[in-house]
């Protein structure tokens, strides 16, 4: 219906569009409406009926225009009894119906009409819908003679058929009680909303039929669709449902009037039409039968030519088509023709040929009137098609078959949904059976006071099955109190109990379970539980030792808190090069928030001269067990700390490597103990200068170093007097002589040359690079010179003067060689008087 034919403001009688003509025929039914109005103005509320209704009531040339027009068409006894049904409606709550039968008035035949009325709700107020029958049960006793039994009708199949009725402003949609079945819900579950309606339908029709929802609000096509819904329990259900828009002037969608039926119950109600029609038997003279046989059978056609599932009729005796429709022509994906062409052989898979064979034969014995079987088809591309077939066998009175009607539902979807749904359940079974802990599902049991009193077994893993004691075939379907009856003494009862009443869901720890229910006896118990549709979901997990140790740790907490807050160490998971996880130590030891390290790599925090022992402590390919490294990490304030690290890689179930698993503490006066001992090892302990140990091993790797032909001059120095010294001002004199002097030589050299002290008072200097002897005798005179300068020394001064022997190195002699020539030039100084610089070169050997 176009928006601008609708738009012309027929108000109620725009609803009664939503009602298919052959629909109505097929059911024999008539609709109509009335707008609610106050008690008592409800004979002059408006009605409107559609032309199967005007018939039924033999008004086609006058239609009744009120609620009183409506009660002066029937039988003075019956008026008031309509009129009662309609105030009683009326004044009661939305969703109410009810129905009576009532008789027309002359000149017609006197015969009985059946009204179905309910009452619907929405944004302007409530209408009344209801339809009209032809009742000819409640004639029975006057029109029916003996051994007559009354033909299949249409008053069956009209109850059920479901009536809505939404007002899209404000998006009330209203269902009568036949819609309630269908969807399989009571009628305290139905919301009232679009919303809700969308929710029911199976999600792979879903978008589909909201899509084809709006093409009807914009005026594109009446709302005529085939879809899945899904009822409370789970099962899968296939409805058809056909509506009709109104609209305002405007051409805006204002209500939407439809109906819903089982295309099980179409299929029911046709056989039984087509049974009367093919077997021409009827109560009726021959010639009434005559006229009424042609059109009954193009309603019969018709129905089924417009029915949105497939249907067929078939000979039982040849097996092949004599009738099929445009849906099973799509369904086959073969047009009519092919399709005549066919038999049910031609068009089953293969493995599913037998499988209804004996039900078909019982069919044509009389022993069965229709059976249902799910079976693969095939498509001309040899694909398979999964179909759900209804068979029923139509016959004449006296028994003898007269035809096959068929009717195939493409469940194709639904099979994989079911296929998926069936995969699911296995891998959360798997999951289930797969937990360490026991898992239970417990459906609650109630007293008649509604309290509950104990539970019952409906679920338990591997795990549960292990912890009770029990087989799945003794445990299942047991009370909770039969299987542990100190459970309710216990308080772990009432906690259950708890979990039932409770908005939210029950995670408790160290439950004491003194009875030994779920753990031995007097032990402690962590318990996780969830609702789930009704169902408790029960998980529980034995932590005895647990809490002992927490009770144990808690006992010396307080004493112990120092110590275990500087020696917890970090622990952390890396992954593909990120942090995945690390502990809340972090914080203590570095200041960090463990957030603030996951998600980044672990080099982001090491200093940069240790990068290269990073990568090494984070290398996934470590087979040879757990390393140990040492390396600098920085603190949230960016100062630098030693860590030591000890990482192993962890692999996967394929032996393939998963990540790294470290753990580190802070070292750092391990680490400055250690470069103290080494500092100690390598340099003496007065003068700070490198001591003779040290200063041999520099001095042998600049001799064996590439390139050897470094050319080097070496000072040997000695304090003159030095014993006068310390005879004179003590030791304490002695050793400021030698710290000074040693200051006062470093200050002197440049950044490459070196100086040791290698005996008391003697010191070695190392030119690097020189290879001048005249020049290595001009730094021995600055530091000759140097040393004149006094020494204070508490409130006494010290003057120190200083003998130096000079030469040069060369690569092809020894240390000692070399040292023994210096030492022989320091000598001739001394011999020369002291405070000299004297020179050796190398050709005086």
């Amino acid at each position: 219906m176009a928006k601008g034919s609708a738009a012309a403001g027929q108000g109620r009688a725009d609803l009664l569009e939503g009602v298919p003509p052959w629909l109505e025929s097929l059911a024999g039914l008539g609709c109509w409406t009335i707008e609610q109005a106050p008690e008592a103005t409800l004979l002059e509320s408006p009605l409107h009926c559609t032309r199967e209704a005007l018939q039924l009531l033999g008004q086609d040339s006058s239609p009744p225009a009120t609620v009183a027009d409506l009660l002066a068409l029937f039988h003075g006894d019956d008026q008031q009894v309509l009129a009662d049904l309609l105030h009683r409606l009326v004044l009661s709550d939305l969703g109410q119906r009810g129905s009576c039968s009532c008789r027309l008035q002359a000149p017609l035949p006197i015969r009985a009409i059946r009204l179905d009325v309910e009452l619907l709700g929405g944004a302007d107020g409530s209408v009344l819908v209801g339809t009209v029958r032809a009742d000819n049960g409640a004639l029975a006793s006057l029109a029916q003679a003996p051994g007559q039994t009354q033909q299949p009708g249409g008053a069956a199949f009209a109850a059920k058929v479901g009536r809505w009725d939404w007002e899209i402003a404000s998006h009330q949609l209203g269902w009568d009680s036949a819609m309630v079945r269908l969807y399989g819900w009571s009628p305290d579950q139905w919301a009232g909303t679009y919303q809700a309606w969308m929710a029911a339908i199976h999600g792979q029709d879903r978008e589909r039929i909201d899509a084809e929802i709006q093409a009807a609000l914009r005026g594109e096509h009446p709302f005529a669709s085939c879809f899945h819904v899904v009822w409370p329990d789970g099962s899968i259900h296939q409805l058809l449902a056909l509506a009709q828009t109104s609209f305002d002037p405007q051409g805006s969608p204002m209500r939407m009037l439809g109906v819903t039926v089982d295309p099980m119950d179409l299929l029911t109600h046709g056989e039984a039409l087509a049974v009367d029609l093919l077997g021409c038997q009827s109560r009726d003279s021959p010639q009434s039968r005559e006229a009424e046989v042609p059109e009954a059978l193009a309603l019969f056609r018709q129905a089924m030519r417009s029915a949105p599932v497939g249907m067929a009729l078939c000979d039982p005796h040849r097996h092949s088509f004599l009738q099929v429709n445009p849906s099973l022509c799509h369904f086959f994906e073969r047009n009519e023709s092919a399709l005549l062409m066919s038999s049910w052989q031609d068009l089953t898979h293969p493995d599913d040929l037998n499988s209804d064979q004996a039900m078909a034969r019982e069919l044509l014995c009389g022993q069965l009137n229709s059976y249902r079987i799910r079976k693969r088809f095939l498509r001309p591309n040899g694909s398979v098609v999964w179909g759900d077939l209804s068979v029923a066998v139509l016959r004449y009175p006296d028994g003898r078959v007269n035809g096959i009607l068929n009717q195939i539902i493409d469940i194709s979807d639904m099979v994989r949904s079911q296929e998926q749904l069936k995969e699911q359940q296995l891998q959360l079974r798997l999951t289930l059976d797969s937990l360490l802990d026991p898992h239970v599902l417990l459906d609650v049991v109630r007293d008649h006071a509604g309290v509950v009193c104990d539970f019952r077994f409906a679920d338990a893993n591997e795990t549960a099955l292990h912890v009770l004691q029990a087989t799945k075939e003794k445990l299942l379907g047991s009370s909770l109190l039969s299987i542990l009856p100190g459970i309710n003494d216990s308080p772990l009862m009432d906690l259950l109990r708890q979990a039932v009443t409770s908005v939210d869901d029950l995670v408790l720890d160290d439950v004491a379970d003194p009875t030994g229910s779920l753990v031995p006896a007097d032990g402690f118990v962590e318990l996780r539980t969830i609702r789930v549709n009704g169902v408790l979901s029960l998980t529980w997990r034995d932590v005895t030792i647990r809490h002992q140790m927490m009770q144990r740790m808690a006992a010396s907490e307080q004493q112990h808190r120092l110590l275990t807050e500087n020696a917890s160490d970090v622990v952390m998971l890396v992954r593909h090069g990120l942090m995945e996880w690390i502990s809340p130590s972090l914080n203590r030891m570095l200041a960090w928030s463990p957030g603030r390290w996951v998600g980044h790599p672990f080099e982001q925090f090491v200093h940069r001269d240790d990068l290269g022992l990073a990568n090494q402590c984070c290398q996934e390919d470590n087979h040879g067990g757990s390393r140990v490294t040492r390396l600098r990490l920085r603190d949230s304030l960016g100062q630098y700390h030693w860590v030591e690290a000890h990482s192993s890689a962890i692999f996967s179930e394929t032996g393939l490597p998963d990540g790294i698993v470290a753990s580190f503490r802070t070292v750092d006066q391990e680490v400055a103990s250690e470069q103290e001992l080494e500092r100690r090892a390598r340099f003496d302990d007065l003068t700070g200068l490198v001591n003779r140990s040290e200063m041999l091993e520099r001095f042998r790797l600049l001799l064996t170093s590439r390139p050897r032909r470094v050319p080097m001059a070496v000072l040997f120095i000695d304090i003159d007097e030095f014993k006068h010294i310390n005879d004179t001002f003590g030791h304490a004199g002695g050793d400021c002589v030698l710290k000074t002097m040693a200051q006062r030589i470093h200050q002197a050299l440049r950044k490459r040359d070196w100086a040791a002290r290698i005996g008391g008072d003697e010191m070695l200097v190392v030119l690097y690079g020189l290879n001048d002897l005249a020049k290595a005798m001009l730094i021995g005179e600055k530091l000759r010179v140097a040393a004149h300068t006094p020494i204070d020394f508490g409130m006494q001064v010290i003057k120190v003067t200083i003998s130096v022997g000079v030469t040069l190195a060369t690569s092809a002699e020894s240390v000692d060689t070399i040292i023994a020539r210096a030492d022989r030039a320091m000598y001739l100084a001394k011999q020369q008087g002291r405070d000299q610089v004297m020179a050796i070169p190398v050709s005086f050997n």
